[in-house]
């Protein structure tokens, strides 16, 4: 949540103070701007949530979990869609590569 930029903090309805966010509530915010991303987050806070409250995890879980993650990694950071249409639109523009 920091690499996006999503709050620290947040201000406590009952105190009008500043106090932490929690990683759930920063999830919910981000999901103000992303809301699939954010979908995808908290399905991987829930399961390290169960993970760390309830019985052990088997490897399946583990591996689960990490494919959740890679998908939100890949839908933030993944660039490669965006560069290819960049590289479209600029081969259209010149009618080829333009190696005359």
């Amino acid at each position: 949540m920091n690499a996006q930029r999503v709050n620290k903090s947040r201000v406590d309805r009952k105190t009008g103070k500043r106090v932490p966010a929690t990683l759930h509530a920063r999830i919910e915010m981000f999901g103000l701007k992303q809301p699939d991303i954010a979908h995808t987050l908290l399905a991987v806070k829930w399961i390290g949530n169960e993970a760390s409250h309830s019985q052990e995890m088997t490897v399946a879980d583990v591996v689960l979990c990490a494919r959740v993650l890679n998908a939100a990694l890949i839908a933030l950071y993944d660039r490669s869609d965006a560069e290819l249409k960049q590289l479209v639109k600029l081969i259209n523009r010149r009618k080829g590569l333009g190696r005359r």
